[in-house]
């Protein structure tokens, strides 16, 4: 079962209407968005909530690739302007889920838009930081916290992403305002975050050989720890 991600915002909760202005990734920014998250699978190198580094090596972690259609879907999302998770019943999500047999999603939105921000440090790198609720031996999320975006992040058998972000311009009813906020969106195939299971597997010795032993994979020359 897939268990929905959770997103963080600041906003107050009150009647708006929210429209989509022009503030889609451009390609240097794409590149980021994948660069980031294939960095941190690949080092799993922040101190987790006991104030330890991750010690061995990720089992079969997939180095991930960007897939257009998910871009796609991806944009689709961020341009409805909204601050939550959307049923996946338009025809391009279901024709996704069809052909990864799951998709999953990570969202984050912060006020304000800038339009050549580092997406990779703004935004890929929040979602990584959730590591300081987390335990790497016995991977689990502190009671009560978030971790699901962390873990979709480094789910190993998730293979392709897709990113993409929109200005939004929020107009606020009852208090005659408006607010530019941010909404940036990665769509994953195959989803992560399943009950009961951990992210990867692990060995505390590495090996070629049984570092990417599934469907005759081999280790990237460039990020060892993933497998293409």
């Amino acid at each position: 079962m897939r268990i929905l991600f959770l997103i963080s915002f600041v906003f107050v909760v009150c009647s708006y209407i929210a429209q989509a202005q022009n503030g889609e990734l451009t390609e240097q920014q794409k590149k980021e968005a994948l660069d980031s998250q294939n960095v941190f699978r690949n080092d799993l190198g922040w101190k987790d909530r006991k104030g330890q580094y991750f010690s061995g090596y990720p089992l079969n972690m997939k180095k991930l690739k960007w897939d257009d259609d998910l871009e796609r879907s991806a944009q689709e999302t961020a341009d409805k302007c909204k601050k939550n998770h959307l049923p996946y019943d338009d025809p391009l999500s279901k024709a996704l889920e069809e052909r990864f047999g799951s998709m999953g999603e990570n969202l984050y939105g912060i006020g304000g838009f800038k339009k050549n921000r580092n997406v990779g440090y703004d935004f890929v790198k929040k979602w990584y930081a959730e590591i300081k609720y987390y335990e790497w031996y016995k991977q689990n999320c502190l009671s009560g916290k978030v971790c699901t975006h962390l873990t979709q992040l480094l789910w190993h058998d998730t293979e392709y992403v897709g990113c993409a972000q929109q200005k939004c311009v929020s107009h606020y009813k009852k208090k005659n305002k408006k607010k530019t906020w941010t909404n940036f969106v990665c769509r994953y195939g195959p989803a992560g975050n399943f009950n009961y299971e951990a992210p990867f597997d692990m060995t505390n010795t590495y090996d070629r050989a049984q570092i990417c032993g599934n469907d005759g994979m081999v280790p990237d020359t460039e990020l060892p720890n993933l497998c293409v």
